[in-house]
């Protein structure tokens, strides 16, 4: 403990060597500490508090260090690496500090991913197209649909994606109901969890399929989620559902800003389309 006291006098004094003050207790720490996750609530208010506190002990050392090189040797360069460093953290944390306050009081925009959605019956009642987000809004329509219309069969996704724990929600109704699922235009990132719940998945001559890997959305950020075992989780789902660990491997090996859409035939035999009754 001592030491530790000594550490920390030492770099408020201004008194560190310029390596350490810099590339440690500078840079260093103050990108470690931009690599917590997302705090809210009491815990954001409690980092925030804790984040300003190391600031105020990394900018008042690194300070004084810059002006002690200054006057004791004319060391003009390390004295401008001192004061380049105190900048750069100073710029970081109000930049963390902000982007964390600005999610955490976040407010949608009316009618964009929220609008309750509508499903369309046809084939006599028997498909029921779900166009739109992946949304829990869109869960409590599909499950409406379904208990006032028994005779559907079929559910025809048209979705570009959306929440990932909404399409989960999705895939539950339709194991439960033991629906097929069918896609005519698209069915991308978060929609394909959905269409991969199908009883009997079919793609049409125009349909796509659209596949990445997973990442934070400021949209439908979950606090407590983790992106490698939300991951994780869905590839021991897909795998049940029949998917091949080679297509699994090449489907969360793309990147979040890309869409891998594999032709008919890789998903026919990577168990992503069930081959028809002979």
């Amino acid at each position: 403990m001592p030491q530790i006291i000594a550490y920390l006098k030492r770099h408020w004094n201004g008194a560190e060597r310029l390596s350490i003050a810099v590339l440690l207790n500078l840079v260093a720490l103050r990108l470690a500490l931009g690599q917590i996750g997302h705090p809210v609530g009491v815990v954001l208010i409690l980092f925030i508090t804790l984040s300003a506190l190391v600031l105020l002990w990394q900018t008042v050392g690194g300070w004084r260090l810059a002006n002690n090189l200054m006057r004791q040797s004319g060391d003009l360069f390390s004295a401008l690496l001192a004061y380049a460093a105190v900048l750069f953290v100073v710029i970081y944390a109000l930049a963390q500090t902000i982007e964390l306050i600005s999610s955490e009081i976040y407010v949608p925009e009316p009618n964009v991913m929220i609008a309750p959605q509508s499903l369309l019956l046809v084939d006599q009642g028997r498909t029921v197209i779900a166009a739109g987000e992946m949304t829990y809004h869109l869960e409590t329509a599909l499950k409406a649909t379904l208990a006032t219309n028994p005779e559907i069969v079929t559910l025809r996704l048209d979705s570009a994606g959306g929440n990932i724990f909404a399409a989960r929600a999705i895939a539950l109704l339709i194991a439960a109901n033991t629906l097929t699922t069918e896609v005519t235009n698209r069915c991308f990132s978060a929609c394909t969890i959905a269409f991969a719940a199908g009883a009997k998945r079919r793609l049409g001559p125009d349909g796509q399929l659209g596949f990445h890997g997973y990442a934070y959305d400021s949209e439908f950020r979950v606090q407590t989620s983790n992106v490698t075992d939300e991951q994780a989780r869905d590839r021991v789902f897909l795998a049940t559902r029949g998917f091949e660990s080679g297509f699994l491997d090449r489907v969360y090996a793309t990147p979040h800003s890309e869409l891998w859409i594999p032709d008919r035939t890789t998903l026919l035999t990577a168990g992503v389309l069930t081959k028809p009754a002979q």
